[in-house]
């Protein structure tokens, strides 16, 4: 902030030399107009306008970065919430495999099953 208030400030100066060491009296043709002017105003108005188009396009420049960070800020909030919502269902998941697993290793397998019935076909025949 310092550095550019300087620079303006020295620019304005250099702006302000130049125009005091130009008086002379011009004439400013513009469209169907013609004008004899000081060149010092010439100068400054021109400056002047040239500054007011650089504060507009900062400006809309603003305008525009401001209203894409707004809607990038509210996709990130939505992809968040997703994120969360998508993190919580997993975790349900993970959980309700874990319930399933241990039910599974109590529960006995069809091999299981198979040799308790080969067993038992043994214990009869003898």
């Amino acid at each position: 902030m310092k550095t550019s208030l300087i620079l303006i400030l020295i620019f304005a100066i250099v702006v302000a030399v130049f125009a005091v060491n130009n008086i002379a009296s011009v004439t400013v043709t513009f469209l169907f107009w013609q004008v004899d002017i000081s060149l010092v105003i010439v100068i400054l108005v021109a400056i002047t306008l040239g500054a007011v188009m650089v504060i507009l396009v900062d400006l809309m420049t603003r305008i525009s970065a401001k209203k894409e960070r707004k809607n990038l800020n509210a996709q990130l909030e939505r992809l968040t919430k997703e994120n969360k919502r998508l993190q919580d269902s997993l975790n349900e998941r993970e959980a309700g495999n874990t319930d399933e697993l241990a039910s599974i290793k109590d529960t006995p397998s069809d091999k299981d099953k198979a040799s308790d019935k080969d067993k038992a076909s043994d214990g009869d025949k003898a």
